[in-house]
């Protein structure tokens, strides 16, 4: 009766083992290098956006406060404040200061300004898009006409 012999590895299969993990562990390395750079483009374009919307804010708070202070509003270059004259719901004058300030290309910080006597309330201080915008209209989704209910 013939015993059975255990199947024992081979010096080659080892070397395929071997050789699998090698290329796992390069292949972890290359997607972890590509992860590493997409967060740091991703850190330096937040960085930008937040540097370029405290700039803007830092130039509207200035503006903001030469009006308070009831100066004559600061000039900047590529600033034009507005003022328009209201009545309020109870018959007072008011005056209405409005300007924005360009964040980037696309976008812009918005302010309208409310002074009445002494007084000068913030009526509007919020980041407003300027870029050209296009729908997608690609993708239709549900048809009324071809609705057979």
């Amino acid at each position: 009766m013939k015993t059975k012999t255990p199947i024992r590895l081979s010096i080659g299969s080892v070397s395929i083992m071997m050789l699998f993990a090698v290329i796992c562990l390069i292949l972890l390395a290359a997607l972890s290098l590509v992860a590493s750079n997409s967060q740091l483009n991703l850190a330096n374009r937040t960085a930008e956006h937040v540097t370029n919307y405290y700039a803007a804010d830092f130039t509207a708070s200035e503006i903001y406060e030469s009006i308070k202070s009831g100066a004559k509003p600061l000039s900047h270059p590529e600033i034009k404040v507005e003022i328009f004259d209201a009545y309020s719901e109870n018959g007072a004058w008011l005056e209405e200061y409005y300007y924005s300030v360009p964040i980037d290309e696309n976008r812009e910080l918005s302010v309208i300004l409310t002074v009445s006597g002494q007084d000068v309330e913030i009526s509007e201080w919020k980041i407003v898009s300027v870029g050209d915008w296009m729908p997608d209209d690609g993708l239709l989704l549900f048809d009324v006409e071809d609705n057979p209910f």
